[in-house]
């Protein structure tokens, strides 16, 4: 009879360089599960605001919030909303420039990968003024209009 036991340790070891091998891909793969965790985690409370129900809460009259439910879907798309929120709790502090909202938009992590800050503020400040919900100034700021002023301008024609 033959001596197996060499090939046996042989088939050891290679059993035990694939067991390491896989411990450190089991590693890898619990690292960018919790990565992936964090990103979800991060993503979940970006678009917490992205309710129709939170842009209604923002209208004061029942006439505008009708209007704004007409609107939401059609004028703001769902990715945008995050943003039409965050642009308008600005301008209800006061009026800042498209390169203020950018500033401020950077500053709170508004922008991920490779978005264009500038384009996305310019195009949102275009449609809420657009559709009367905000109003460049004589010094080149944006304000708030008043829900009392707007007149059902969220209505599209």
């Amino acid at each position: 009879m033959r001596d197996i036991r060499d090939d046996l340790r042989e088939r050891l070891e290679g059993i035990d360089t694939q067991r390491d091998g896989l411990r450190k891909s089991l590693e890898a793969l619990d690292t960018e599960r919790e990565i992936v965790l964090k990103m979800l985690e991060f993503e979940t409370k970006r678009h917490a605001y992205s309710t129709t129900e939170s842009l209604r809460i923002r209208v004061r009259s029942t006439a505008l919030a009708a209007a704004a439910d007409k609107i939401t879907d059609a004028v703001v798309p769902f990715s945008s909303r995050p943003m039409l929120t965050f642009i308008e709790g600005l301008l209800d502090k006061g009026a800042y420039t498209k390169e203020e909202l950018r500033a401020e938009g950077e500053a709170a992590k508004m922008f991920t990968g490779n978005e264009a800050p500038g384009r996305i503020i310019h195009a949102m400040v275009m449609n809420l003024e657009r559709h009367g919900r905000i109003r460049q100034r004589a010094d080149g700021k944006y304000e708030k209009i008043p829900a009392d002023d707007r007149q059902g301008s969220l209505v599209q024609g």
